[in-house]
């Protein structure tokens, strides 16, 4: 535990991106999930709340959309890991600017998972 309390002082920028990856990772997998599931008890009109860019990067197939959802949350894990790790090595502006980007992308995909699924749910 000492060990765990030196390292959080020593790196607090990377302590509290690990936080908040972890957080972030969470609620994407619960989401995304949840939107899996729906995605597949719905019919036809769940493609109105699908957005443009996903149906094509899909094909327009839903068991690619429902497994795209399903993954995002280790899918955001890893690559927000690798880049906190990153963090470690750089300084200056390069450090702030993924620092800022990685707090940005993930409020981002926490907000448009929140939205999707308030969508899915009312029809």
């Amino acid at each position: 535990m000492h060990f765990l309390k030196r390292l959080a002082r020593r790196y607090p920028m990377q302590t509290f991106l690990f936080l908040f990856n972890t957080g972030v990772f969470t609620w994407l997998q619960t989401t995304g999930t949840m939107i899996a599931h729906r995605l597949g008890l719905s019919g036809d009109g769940i493609w109105l709340y699908i957005p443009d860019w996903l149906k094509i990067v899909t094909r327009h197939s839903m068991e690619s959309i429902q497994t795209l959802y399903g993954t995002s949350g280790w899918t955001w894990l890893i690559i927000s890991m690798l880049l906190t790790w990153l963090v470690t090595f750089l300084r200056g502006l390069m450090r702030a600017v993924i620092f800022i980007l990685l707090i940005g992308v993930g409020l981002w995909l926490v907000y448009r998972h929140f939205e999707l699924l308030q969508n899915l749910k009312l029809s």
